[in-house]
């Protein structure tokens, strides 16, 4: 009977705690890239300025082109692509809202047809597969790949001279939640800009609201050389295919205290306190030569039994409780930790080994004294 109840209390315990966290460590955030340029429109300069607001939550992009086109007439300057950002994509040419399309269904038909005199007026690498997808091709293997209803266009009546078009939209924060803290990225891929027909000049320009945070980039440093509310980088071409600000938010004194101890060390040392507590309970049993050997047996077995499950279920908790002191910015994932539960039976053994050891140790002893 009382190993049933053990049994269904460890079981009730199990169920609780054993739930394997595989929760992606990527939260939903904007994807963009920079425009796909037609064959006839050169490039002159390109300007990304990037407004992050106080939270690190959102960034404003305005991106501005200064294109020249070879042509005179209506065309599709230029294709973007900008996936899950926050409110509406505004477009300007000189100054003037231009109504903003998705590719039409009708385009995504038929292959052979409609499709290609659209995709054929921008790059070589940029074409439809068979999944209603446009993309990119490098050296003969695939590279890219964007869903189609993600891609937008205007088209104009342009003229030979040269022309400012702006883009506006808010993009949501890309969170990393792999580690003990999130890590906040704002990225933007410059990779279509291998495919424009002639570029000079990219100019970025971030700036922070509020307190300004310790930005990491992989563009190296800025104009500046030092961190403040607004930077500035200037390239003669493209420093990489994707460009990325990041901010990875510091524990407060405590938890930092914590997450160097780590789980590990945290149920270490609990383990020996409660191995300590167990050798002085058993030495004060034998000790004092009580006769109710029964029950002392029966104590005996149930810290045998709850013990090692104890500490295992400590060890699943505190990664929590670590999340909990470093508050918002915790990563919170720890794939499969609750499983360690599964190590119960050899936990059990091992434990109950030593503590058989221990008692004979002292047993021994102490008849050896009489």
């Amino acid at each position: 009977m009382i190993l049933r109840l053990c049994i269904s209390v460890l079981l009730l315990f199990v169920g609780h705690f054993c739930k394997a966290n595989i929760a992606s460590p990527y939260l939903t955030e904007t994807t963009a890239s920079a425009a796909i340029s037609s064959k006839n429109m050169a490039v002159l300069s390109n300007t990304i300025h990037i407004k992050i607001d106080k939270d690190f939550k959102t960034a404003k992009f305005i991106i501005e082109y200064t294109i020249q086109s070879d042509t005179i007439g209506m065309q599709i300057p230029l294709l973007f692509y900008t996936e899950d950002y926050k409110g509406d994509f505004l477009v300007w040419i000189d100054d003037s809202t231009v109504d903003v399309k998705n590719i039409p269904k009708e385009y995504l038909n038929k292959q052979d047809t409609i499709f290609p005199v659209f995709s054929n007026s921008f790059s070589d690498r940029f074409e439809y597969d068979t999944q209603n997808k446009l993309v990119f091709l490098s050296n003969g293997s695939l590279n890219y790949s964007y869903s189609t209803n993600q891609f937008k266009y205007f088209e104009s009546i342009i003229s030979q001279d040269i022309h400012k078009v702006r883009v506006e939209y808010t993009a949501v924060v890309r969170e990393i939640k792999s580690g003990w803290m999130k890590e906040y990225s704002f990225e933007y891929s410059l990779e279509p800009i291998k495919d424009w027909k002639s570029f000079k000049d990219l100019n970025i320009i971030v700036e922070q609201e509020g307190k300004v945070k310790e930005l990491e980039t992989n563009v190296g440093k800025s104009n500046e050389n030092i961190l403040q509310a607004k930077n500035t980088w200037t390239f003669h071409g493209t420093p990489a295919d994707n460009l990325k600000f990041s901010y990875l938010p510091k524990p407060n004194k405590l938890a930092s205290i914590f997450i160097k101890i780590s789980p590990k060390g945290l149920i270490i040392i609990l383990s020996i306190f409660v191995f300590f507590l167990n050798f002085l309970f058993i030495r004060e049993y034998r000790k004092r030569k009580r006769t109710q050997n029964k029950i002392y047996i029966f104590i005996l077995v149930l810290i045998t039994i709850f013990i090692p499950f104890l500490l295992l279920v400590f060890y699943i908790q505190s990664f929590d409780f670590i999340d909990n002191l470093i508050g918002e910015n915790a990563g919170r994932s720890h794939e499969y930790t609750s499983l360690v539960i599964l190590l119960y039976p050899i936990v059990l053994v091992v434990y109950g080994i030593l503590i058989w050891l221990i008692d004979l140790y002292i047993k021994t002893r102490f008849a050896q004294k009489k």
